[in-house]
């Protein structure tokens, strides 16, 4: 019998808080090993990726055989219940993907993005390949997404949802300004 599916490809997806290329520092004190990971922000509107995930998490508590009293710990969230009124997880199912080892991340060429050109900004487009394993851990039982592979799509859905600035402004006529004790100088409106 071949093994449940525990690993999908979302379709287009957010990255918020991302740490791609450098690993996360956090919880020393615990003894805590570094991990490169993202929050993935899925729009309620893609039932395809919901439904992999869905089957992929139900797949690994299977696999991790807890006992029926067992409080398991699931890493899809409403975004819309967990943070209420927060732009980015409006209508949205969002969870945390992580790994130990460095995820190998492609533009949407396919062609490697390397650590040089920097984090990527919340709101980045991506399509994402990740791994559902079970883990029972220090009295806490659960499922955890690994982190795979990443491919960064053009756009940014903050951005897109950001006011233009000709939404705010009007063209203005050129004006002289003193600036810090500076000589003037003349300002041109990039318009005609």
């Amino acid at each position: 019998m071949p093994n449940p599916i525990k690993k999908i490809v979302t379709g287009k997806v957010v990255l918020h808080y991302s740490r791609l290329f450098s690993p996360s520092k956090n919880n020393k004190e615990y003894n805590y090993t570094p991990k490169y990971g993202s929050t993935i922000i899925i729009d309620k509107g893609d039932k395809e990726t919901l439904n992999k995930i869905d089957t992929a998490i139900n797949n690994a508590v299977l696999q991790g055989n807890f006992s029926a009293d067992t409080n398991i710990s699931l890493p899809l969230k409403d975004g819309d219940v967990i943070h209420p009124g927060e732009i980015v997880f409006e209508n949205s199912m969002y969870l945390y993907a992580s790994s130990i080892i460095k995820p190998t991340v492609v533009n949407h060429k396919l062609l490697p993005i390397l650590p040089t050109d920097g984090e990527f900004i919340s709101g980045t487009y991506a399509k994402v390949s990740m791994n559902f394993e079970p883990y029972n851990f220090n009295g806490k039982c659960g499922v955890s997404a690994k982190l795979i592979n990443v491919q960064i799509l053009p756009g940014n859905k903050l951005s897109e949802l950001n006011p233009k600035p000709e939404d705010d402004f009007k063209v203005e006529k050129a004006w002289r300004i003193k600036f810090m004790g500076l000589p003037y100088c003349h300002l041109k409106h990039l318009g005609k």
